[in-house]
């Protein structure tokens, strides 16, 4: 089990995950949070606008797929054998899309990644505050995994760009200024990420 500093049991989950992992097709395992927080996103290639703003709804109506999709990395638990034949985690990748990345790879192995919804834990909440030395680093990780994936970086800070300005704008007509100037710094900073990866295709 692989498990963030700030995720507390509420429940006792242990031999439920053992029994779940004894099938020996499934590789690797997600729960959900109590606390509302997300348990899985879509990788960064087949992310889009409109699913971002889906996204929640996936999650309530307990729909994840695998194959686009990658679960919370703060409550995550493996077959041993499964992680080392995977390679285990990539330690090029210092922050962000270790999930995604590590995913991809324990499917590579024909090996099932299961989403147990009914399995809960607590992550504490974390304020959204704009982290330049934490959004550098997710960057980097995003620019080594479209190498890796060999998908379009530009096209995905597009996406990322157009998801934002909706939020900033529903921010704005909300007037929540701290949501409003937090989605106003990413914009900016996946602004300058973009256009510095059109100068680098040309």
């Amino acid at each position: 089990i692989v498990m963030n500093p700030d995720i507390r049991l509420v429940s006792p989950i242990f031999s439920s995950i053992y029994q779940v992992l004894c099938d020996n097709q499934v590789g690797m395992l997600g729960v959900n949070f109590i606390d509302g927080s997300n348990p899985f996103y879509f990788k960064p290639e087949h992310m889009t606008v409109v699913k971002e703003f889906l996204l929640k709804w996936y999650i309530k109506r307990k729909k994840y797929d695998s194959s686009q999709m990658y679960m919370s990395g703060s409550f995550l638990a493996f077959n041993r054998q499964t992680f080392i034949n995977a390679g285990s985690f990539d330690e090029t990748i210092f922050l962000y899309l270790e999930e995604p990345d590590i995913t991809n790879r324990i499917q590579r192995t024909g090996k099932d990644v299961y989403w147990c919804p009914d399995m809960y834990v607590l992550h504490l909440p974390h304020p959204s505050v704009f982290n330049d030395f934490v959004y550098k680093n997710q960057i980097v990780s995003l620019k080594y995994y479209s190498e890796k994936y060999n998908f379009d970086l530009s096209a995905n800070l597009k996406t990322r760009i157009r998801y934002l300005q909706i939020k900033f704008v529903g921010a704005f007509l909300l007037k929540n200024g701290k949501k409003r100037d937090f989605f106003k710094s990413l914009i900016l900073f996946y602004k300058q990420e973009y256009k510095e990866s059109k100068t680098k295709q040309i």
